[in-house]
Parts: structure tokens; sequence; C-alpha cells
């Protein structure tokens, strides 16, 4: 398009050479001869075939009338410019001076088809004949030209770009100039140009020759952005983007640096919608509102007084096979074909999203998963590219949960992130998808509170993970599951939940993300199932700590020459039982170890084995006591083979044994 705007600029003024060539012709023949004329040297003249519907010249008032003019394409077929009628009138007096003074030109109905192929137009050849012309007769010859008052109405233009695919279609073009000035003043330009698929655009142009220097001001409304495609498939794999764009522009430059031009305004998209190649939403947005103070392409610039996105929506689904929607959106960059412009400098003063929605869909599971976030909120003060910035939000997840979020990065040294989120109420059960899959047991009840630190540095990654689940709950694993890893998980819960209902892990995550096998989610859920492990090789010392964080109620200390147990060690036992009544899906058992060979030496074996049993007996006693039933648990007899290879603590070992399948 850049190419398109640099010529259309000379556009004008060929016009009005091909205009003053007509008016020559006819004033040297009448007007039906110099039809005839110009239709029988329109190839040498401009290079194409010319019909006319009738001409006519006026000498005393210098004026020009043209009806139903067309132009044809280089190939004769199709029409390149057509006009219902063209009418000016000039000044002779300042001729002599060696100016030509046209003081009006009205075209009524202008049909132009406009066909750009990279840097190739469609009128190149009409360029060519035309500025032969101005070579003749224009600056090389002393000639000064003066334009005044072109009006256009009901104009067409039809744009086409071959390479890319793109197509523009404007209607109801009216345009403004009161005057052209070829000597050094000031041109003014005004035109109102309305689209095909709706909307209009304000343009007025100011233009000084001398210094090159113009002021373009643009007034958009409802500019349809699906023409816009073409030029966002340069870099996005995309197959539409839809909606409205409206705004008040104004550009400052100079011509011979067409992309050192200072843009700064007001833009307003409405109703954005942007589709993957499989016609999927993967980007919408209600409305984004953007002030610009400065945007300069040449200088790398752009500084936005403030950006405001409302009702934003996204959607990021991963395949059977793994890959994303979102990693194949974008192109990859071609780093060797750079074109020496300096880096973007992104600078938003004060940016904000509110209102958003957000959905994920996991394909490679055998039972889907699919998650949503709602009233996303996000917003930022200073922003800046290549700094260090703060973004704080927050989020609804599913339909009851909170999730705040802060996040210091600078993008453009990923390496270096510190995120905190805390997230509430979230119903577990959503994720039994996962649970499924990765262990065999669905989740059928919990709500989690997650509170995660993590630190990034030089792509280290250090993080710390304190999850709170109340009243979980998993299901009994299918016989017909073929889980990724094996772990007591129905164990683990029932074992770590405390009598509140309350279940309490930490889990501290390390790794290096530019390790291709690193996983975040992963090294979590690997955590988590070691956990588990952990409590299913050692239940009951699992389940002491949560009853008393000094004690461990998987061993009770004896002493070998007493038949009974110390105070310190009934409190002990007291806290046993109350686990026994807590945890009443365990089997408990009671096992009297210690080392034989020792005790021989003290005593002889019949006292060591009779205070043995004799222990074994009080602590059957006061299970009793404790209204323990005897089904809940078991005492075993002292097994004299098995403490003659014993090395270990003088101990009653406490087992809980888990009766039910995982």
């Amino acid at each position: 398009m850049a190419a398109f705007f640099r010529k259309l600029g000379k556009g004008i003024l060929w016009a009005a050479v091909f205009a003053v060539v007509l008016a020559a012709i006819a004033l040297c023949f009448s007007g039906s001869i110099a039809r005839l004329y110009i239709q029988k040297h329109g190839v040498d003249l401009i290079g194409r075939e010319i019909t006319i519907g009738s001409l006519s010249v006026n000498p005393l008032s210098a004026g020009l009338k043209v009806k139903d003019l067309c132009i044809k394409e280089k190939d004769g077929k199709e029409d390149f410019l057509r006009l219902s009628s063209l009418e000016g009138n000039a000044r002779l007096r300042p001729v002599t001076r060696r100016i030509l003074n046209i003081k009006r030109i009205r075209i009524d109905s202008l049909y132009l088809n406009i066909v750009q192929d990279g840097d190739k137009f469609n009128f190149d050849d009409i360029a060519e004949k035309l500025s032969s012309y101005m070579e003749d007769s224009g600056e090389s010859s002393g000639w000064k030209m003066d334009l005044r008052n072109i009006v256009l109405s009901g104009g067409q233009l039809r744009y086409r770009d071959k390479q890319l695919g793109s197509k523009f279609a404007f209607n109801k073009i009216s345009l403004a100039i009161p005057k052209i000035n070829l000597n050094g003043k000031n041109t003014s330009v005004g035109t109102v140009l309305s689209f095909e698929e709706g909307g209009k655009m304000d343009c007025s142009l100011s233009y000084n020759p001398d210094r090159s220097r113009y002021t373009l001001k643009l007034n958009l409304k409802d500019f349809g952005t699906e023409g816009l495609t073409p030029y966002l498939q340069q870099f996005l794999n995309i197959k539409r983007c839809k909606g409205t764009l409206s705004g008040n522009l104004e550009v400052r430059g100079k011509t011979r640096h067409i992309a050192d031009a200072d843009i700064s305004g007001k833009l307003l998209a409405e109703d954005l919608k942007v589709l993957d190649e499989r016609r999927k939403p993967v980007f919408s947005a209600e409305k984004v509102n953007a002030f610009v103070s400065n945007f300069n392409l040449e200088k790398g610039i752009a500084h936005l007084k403030s950006l405001e996105i409302s009702g934003p929506e996204t959607y990021y689904e991963i395949m059977k096979d793994s890959t994303d929607n979102f990693s194949t959106l974008f192109k990859e960059e071609d780093n060797a074909s750079g074109d020496g412009t300096p880096p973007m400098k992104l600078i938003i003063d004060s940016l904000s999203l509110s209102g958003g929605k957000a959905r994920f869909k996991d394909n490679t599971l055998k039972e889907s998963f699919s998650y949503s976030l709602s009233e996303i909120s996000l917003g930022c003060s200073g922003f800046r590219l290549d700094k260090m910035n703060i973004l704080t939000g927050s989020a609804v997840a599913s339909k009851a949960g909170k999730i705040d979020f802060e996040w210091t990065t600078d993008f453009t040294k990923m390496e270096n992130v510190y995120l905190d989120i805390t997230a509430s109420n979230i119903n577990a059960r959503d994720f039994s998808p996962y649970s499924k899959y990765y262990v065999g047991n669905g989740i059928e009840g919990g709500t989690v509170r997650w509170e995660s630190r993590n630190t990034i540095i030089k792509g280290k990654i250090e993080g710390s993970n304190q999850i709170e689940i109340y009243k979980p709950k998993v299901s009994r694993r299918s016989k017909w599951t073929e889980p990724v890893y094996e772990a007591p998980v129905r164990l683990g819960v029932y074992a770590l939940t405390n009598r509140k209902g309350m279940m309490n892990i930490s889990l501290p995550v390390k790794g290096d993300l530019s390790n291709p096998d690193f996983s975040y989610r992963k090294t979590v859920f690997k955590a988590l199932l070691n956990v588990f492990k952990k409590v299913g090789g050692a239940p009951m010392r699992a389940v002491g700590k949560l009853l008393s964080k000094d004690e461990d109620l998987d061993h009770i200390e004896i002493d070998l020459l007493s038949d009974d147990f110390s105070t310190k060690e009934y409190g002990k036992l007291e806290l046993i039982c109350q686990t026994m009544k807590e945890k009443d899906e365990f089997h408990y058992t009671f096992r009297q170890r210690f080392n034989l060979k020792k005790a021989l030496k003290k005593e002889d074996r019949e006292k060591i084995l009779a205070l043995a049993k004799a222990r074994n007996e009080n602590l059957s006693n006061y299970l009793k006591r404790m209204g323990m039933s005897h089904r809940r648990y078991t005492v075993e007899p002292v097994q004299e083979d098995s403490l003659t290879v014993y090395k270990g603590k003088n101990c009653f070992f406490v087992d809980a044994l888990w009766e039910e399948s995982d």
C-alpha cells in the first residue's frame, strides 16, 4: 500500500496534464473532430484505447466539457477509468507568464480500477506517457501550474493487490481540492470516501512543495477491517479479521521519507474478531480504544497515552497431536531480510483490560478437558516493552472461583520473571479429566485454594506452591484405566485430610526453562504424586502429623524392664486412639520390636518375654477401655525368632493399613 500512496500523490497531477492535452487537441480542432482524433490516437497519446461520448471547447471562456469518457485497461478488455462528465475552465492571461492557471475542474461519476502487483501498477504505462509531457512543458521549460477548485462527485475506486489478494472498494467518493500549486505554494486537498462494505472517511491534506512537508488529517467512521486480512496474513496464519475501525488521526511528515511520519490521534476498533485457519475464533474484543501520542515507523516509536481493551475473548486449544492453535498462529520471522529499521519502542502510559473471557481446551487426554475464565481484568501503568513492568489482574474461574495475580517481567528478556498467583474457591471436580488420565482416579469433590510464588532468574525457575483443599474426595481407580503414573492417591488424600476436612500440601518447584523436557505442570504433578507415595509408605506417620506436629505416632517407645507404659507414652497412645476414631477406614497393627540379644545381657529370656507379653495385654486392655473395636486393630503376638535379628529401637510400631482398593 505504501507504493500505492506514493504514486497516488502524482495521480492528480497526471490527470491535470491529461486534461490539458485534451484541451490542446480540442482547441486545434472542432469538438467532433477532436473526439475522433483522440479516439483514433489514444494509444499514441497515453498508450490506451479511449472512447468519448462528446467533447466541446469554448475558446472565449477557455472551457472544456467531456461526456462519457472511458479509458481501457492495457489489454483493451476491461475499463480502467470512466466518467460521465468532466468540465473545466482556465485563465488565459497567466499563460503569457508561463503559468498554467486552471480555475475549475469538475468530475462526475468517476470509476477507477487500480491493480497492484508488487511495486508495479496497472497505470504505470500511462504515467510514463504523461511524465514525458511534463518533462517537455513543465519545470524544465519554466512553466508553473496553478490548479484550483477541483471537485469530484459520486466517484468509485476499486483497489486490488494481486500478491496479497486484498481488495478495497470505495463508493460515493467526494473530493474537494481548493488548490494545487506547483510553484512552491501550499496545496490543500479535502475528500470524503464511502466504503462499499459500509463506513466513510473524511480526509484533508495540506502540502508544501518547497519543504516537501505535508499534514494529513483523517476522520474514519466504521471502516470494515476485513480488507486488512491479507496484510495481517503476512505475519499471522489467520483466515479473517472482522470488525469496524473509527478514529481521528493526524499524520505529519515528508514525502521524501514516507516511513518518517509522526502519527497521533484516537482510534476505536469495535466488534473485532480474528478467525484462525480452521475458522475458529482465537481473539475478539467488543472495543479497543487507543490514544496515540506518537507513532513513527522509521524511528521505531510507538507511544500510546492509553490503551483500553473492553470485552476481549480468546480461545486456546491443544490438539490430540499436542500442537495448539497459538503456536501456529504466528509466522516465523525472516531475520535475514531485515529492512534496517530500529526495533520498536512500545510505550503505553496507561494499559487496561476489562470484562475479558478466556477458554481453554485440552484434547490430549482420554476425556477432553475444558475450562473458562471470565471477568478478566488487567492493568499496568507506564508499560514499556524494553523495561520491567508490573501487571496486576484478576479473573473469575469457572463459575465461582477467583484468581488474582501479579506479573513482573521485561518482555524483551523473558528469562527474568516474577509471578505470584492466588486462586481461591476453585472446584476440584473441574480437573477430574487430568486426574483420571495421569493416576486413574477421578475427582468427586473438593474446594481448592492455591498460592503460587515463582521467580525466574536467567531462565532458572524456583517456586513454591501451597495447596489447600477442603473436603477432597477422589474415586476408586477403574479396572480398565491405564494411568501414566502409579500412586496411592485415595490413600494419600484420606491420610492427609485432617478432622476439619482440610488437606494442606506444600510443593516446591525447581527447573531450567531452557530444557525442552521441563514442564511446570508435570513438575508440580510429579511432586504431588511423590507426596502420595511417601504417605503410602508410612501412612501412620503422615496421619500423626495432622494431630501433632511434634509427635511421631507411628511408634511407641517401651522400657524392656517394665510391663506397662510411661505417662508420656500413654499420652501418645491417647493421640493414636483419636487418630483411629477419625481415620476409621484404616486397620491398625501394633507390632512389638526390641533387641533380644541386648536385653538378655540384663535379664534372662523368660523374664524379658513375660514382660513383653504383659505389655501386649496392657495395650489391648487400654484400647478396649478407649472404645476401640477389636476388628479395627491387631496386637501381634511377640515373635521370638524375629527379635533375635532386630537391631533397632525398643518400640511398639504402629501401622495403618488401607483396607480399600485405591
